[in-house]
């Protein structure tokens, strides 16, 4: 039985030296949530990231992003903001109900433009439990100079008879993007 005890005695002060030495802080709330898994995508399918990105692309300055989130949540259902950040600011935020789960996935989106973003992932004490930074660079900049843009082939596909300022405009929003 005293060999119990200085086992659970050595777990409990290599787990205070954890804290004070990297100033780990936990919360009652986040000592019942974690986040085990917290990726960049272009979108998400089936409850699923699409993909795992480092960059989001954006054409003329503008693109989407998406944060998804697994979260293990131990206790009773809390409350997850997921707080969209860019150049120091505040842009956005959506705050979710987690429930008592190994596993739950959530995600957020947001229209993006260039620079450098982040995502918080807070919980109700205010605990940022988990972040992500990550670039959008825009696409439209990179088409060298002596190649034709998205726009300027579409124009090129007028109809006979009128010139490519009067065709109709029926690109979407993912013209000139590569699938």
């Amino acid at each position: 039985m005293n060999r119990a005890i200085r086992k659970g005695s050595m777990a409990a002060a290599l787990a205070g030296m954890a804290i004070a030495v990297f100033g780990i802080t936990a919360s009652p709330a986040s000592a019942e949530m974690a986040v085990s898994e917290l990726v960049l995508t272009t979108g998400v399918v089936d409850r699923e990231p699409a993909d795992a990105k480092d960059t989001i692309a954006a054409m003329n300055g503008e693109g989407k992003a998406y944060i998804f989130a697994r979260v293990k949540n131990t206790g009773e259902t809390a409350n997850l903001s997921f707080i969209w950040h860019y150049a120091g600011n505040e842009r956005a935020r959506k705050t979710v109900n987690i429930g008592t789960s190994s596993g739950w996935r959530t995600w957020s989106n947001s229209a993006v433009g260039p620079g450098t973003w982040r995502v918080d992932l807070v919980d109700d004490a205010g605990t940022v439990l988990a972040q992500k930074t990550f670039n959008v660079e825009d696409q439209t900049a990179m088409t060298p100079p002596d190649m034709p843009s998205a726009n300027q082939e579409m124009q090129a596909d007028a109809p006979m008879g009128r010139s490519p300022a009067e065709a109709p405009n029926t690109a979407d929003t993912n013209s000139g993007m590569m699938r």
